[in-house]
């Protein structure tokens, strides 16, 4: 899976994912996140605050604040 999501974000095949399952956010924290850190994929470091950016991805507008922006 980690090497999956290594070619999506290498290729900017996507820019977000949905996990889905009961535990899967632990499962996927606990699991995939160390592959990607090896990986030099994702940024563990404690400022940075969403996972868009843990993976150097541009933070975007949602909601309220894209209408605002608008």
């Amino acid at each position: 899976m980690a090497d999956e999501l290594e070619r999506w974000h290498q290729t900017d095949a996507a820019d977000g994912f949905v996990l889905m399952g009961t535990n899967s956010l632990q499962q996927f924290l606990g699991e995939i996140v160390p592959w990607l850190e090896r990986k030099g994929i994702f940024d563990a470091r404690p400022e940075l605050t969403t996972f868009r950016s843990r993976l150097g991805l541009p933070e975007v507008s949602v909601g309220a604040e894209a209408r605002v922006a608008a």
